[in-house]
């Protein structure tokens, strides 16, 4: 049964709900939601939907209850024979550009405050409250809070009006929900290791001046960042963004991308354990679940190892 809330309201009843795509990702892009429906042109208008109102879907089976939390409607369409509902876990207003300069702030005061910008609300796990001297915004609320997070080796989530910062190894670091047997896959899987795309040297050509930091335990090319934006305040905090973006580039040597059926308990974010690959078993990190429902409930998964 796939349940369907606008404004935490059950309008399910109303719906001719053909199928359900979800996406859910562990760090930096948003989440997202498409409602295909049968119902005819401008049916939709009675249930008086506007861009933005909170939407839910809630899937509930014998297998558990599996929810895509609260997103804002982002667009609609009406298609042959159909009405299709679009939604995001942001809403429109953070769309905005915004050219901001902060001086002398925390990491964490930054994110309180876009988060209650919004009504959202911010969590951290396992990170440094870092000060800076200096951020300058040229972008979006949320393009800003993922360069900082990348920039100290971090990610972020936004998820059901929530602002999540972790530390990556953290989450790494947490059990298996599961292990993943290659028999358990339904159809084709893809393997891809990407061993010539390490880099053991990264430099930031930023408004400081040039910065680099060089991995002697990685073998690979050199990446330069020309990102103007990125300031640099001293050449300590200049080699701790060099590093922890070195780390990010480095994290996707080695992904797999699988179908399996559904599992409530599984989420982007989580870890498991995977079998029946050979070289290839081992722990991996979920950095995105694509969920489909109709009457059957089926996730894609994107895996990448666990360094």
């Amino acid at each position: 049964m796939i349940k369907v809330l606008i404004d935490n309201v059950d309008v399910t009843d109303s719906l001719l709900i053909r199928d359900v795509d979800y996406v859910d990702y562990a760090r930096g892009k948003v989440d997202l939601l498409e409602i295909n429906l049968s119902n005819i042109d401008k049916d939709w208008e009675k249930w008086g939907l506007k861009i933005d109102q909170e939407i839910e879907v809630i899937y509930i089976s014998d297998k558990g209850e599996y929810s895509t939390k609260i997103m804002f409607v982002d667009d609609f369409k009406v298609t042959p024979g159909g009405f299709k509902i679009l939604a995001k876990s942001i809403n429109l207003k953070s769309k905005t550009n915004t050219t901001r300069v902060w001086e002398n702030v925390t990491l964490d005061t930054i994110f309180n405050d876009i988060a209650s910008r919004y009504g959202f609300t911010y969590y951290s796990y396992d990170t440094i409250n870092y000060v800076y001297s200096r951020v300058e915004q040229h972008a979006g609320d949320f393009s800003l809070l993922g360069k900082l997070a990348e920039r100290e080796g971090y990610s972020i989530k936004i998820f059901d009006k929530r602002i999540i910062l972790f530390n990556d190894k953290i989450f790494e670091s947490k059990s298996p929900i599961k292990t993943i047997k290659r028999d358990e896959i339904l159809g084709n899987y893809n393997v891809n290791t990407k061993q010539n795309n390490k880099y053991s040297k990264l430099v930031i050509n930023s408004s400081y001046g040039k910065v680099e930091e060089v991995s002697e335990d990685i073998v690979g090319g050199t990446k330069e960042l020309y990102e103007g934006d990125i300031y640099i305040s001293s050449l300590g905090e200049g080699q701790r963004f060099a590093k922890n973006l070195l780390y990010k580039i480095n994290q996707d040597y080695q992904n797999i991308i699988l179908k399996i059926d559904g599992d409530a308990s599984i989420a982007a974010g989580n870890t498991v354990n995977i079998s029946g690959f050979d070289e290839y078993d081992g722990k991996y990190f979920i950095e995105e679940n694509r969920v489909h429902l109709d009457n059957n409930f089926f996730m894609d998964l994107a895996l990448r190892r666990v360094m």
